[in-house]
């Protein structure tokens, strides 16, 4: 997949510091963050919108939802629903190439997917963390940290 579209993260806060940092590391810089507090207007030197309209968001940008909390993860996803998603998995992060991973997943550095896992939509591998083979995680689970 050509990753050469603009990349917004919707949610300018802890988490998506750690998204911008991954993105970086893989040399796919956000283009920019999307988050209703008028208040925050950048996030690590990239620029914060408050709507779509105000991103000037195209059918072609790619999103990745950058809140932790997994309903409300759920929630911007259902309504982002006409939007297209991507994922980012930072290069020091261990995949299996006989596991899936679902699009808008975040995986963190460090982290180990082994073979035959089924990682789903939108959820965030934090960490550190470690699946291990044949598991399945369901849309919008959090992993924490070391577990």
């Amino acid at each position: 997949m050509s990753h050469t579209n603009r990349i917004f993260l919707y949610g300018a806060s802890g988490h998506a510091k750690v998204i911008c940092e991954i993105l970086e590391a893989q040399h796919r810089n956000p283009y920019g963050l999307i988050d209703d507090n008028l208040n925050v207007t950048s996030l690590l030197e990239y620029p914060v919108y408050h709507s779509l309209q105000e991103a000037a968001v195209t059918g072609t940008d790619e999103f990745i939802i950058s809140i932790g909390n997994n309903r409300i993860r759920k929630a911007v996803a259902t309504k982002l629903n006409t939007q297209k998603f991507t994922g980012a998995i930072h290069p020091a992060a261990v995949i299996s190439p006989r596991s899936s991973v679902g699009t808008g997943t975040v995986v963190m550095p460090n982290v180990s997917v082994n073979a035959h896992s089924n990682i789903g939509n939108h959820v965030i591998l934090n960490t550190n963390c470690s699946i291990d083979h044949d598991c399945l995680l369901e849309e919008f689970v959090h992993i924490s940290p070391n577990a």
